[in-house]
């Protein structure tokens, strides 16, 4: 079984918001700041898989070519899960074998040696 986790972007501030402090801004109830504001944090969840460098693979991660991690579904042949969207819209594929995280929709790339 795979685990389940997120990361959290802070779209107010621009910036991850770490375990702990998304637990004590949270609460973890109806009454956080997370339900109030919902617009402002944006959930990413863990797809269970790891990229070429060993890398975890969240949704909104970018390769090389900008394509994108997201959840989806192929109407053609009824497959649904994670799958990488072309950057040009041109299509997508659910193979992740030759997949390395450069960056994700919200930072922008990352610099690898």
């Amino acid at each position: 079984m795979r685990e389940i986790k997120f990361r959290v972007w802070d779209k107010e501030n621009n910036e991850w918001v770490t375990g702990s402090q998304w637990q004590t801004e949270t609460k973890l109830n109806y009454e956080s700041r997370f339900l109030t504001k919902r617009n402002t944090y944006v959930l990413m969840q863990y797809t269970g898989m790891k990229d070429v460098d060993g890398v975890e693979i969240y949704e909104g991660d970018k390769d090389r070519s900008g394509n994108v991690v997201e959840w989806g579904r192929s109407f053609a042949d009824e497959r649904f899960g994670w799958r990488i969207k072309a950057s040009d819209n041109s299509g997508w594929s659910f193979d992740f074998r030759n997949f390395e995280v450069i960056g994700n929709i919200y930072e922008g790339n990352h610099d690898k040696e």
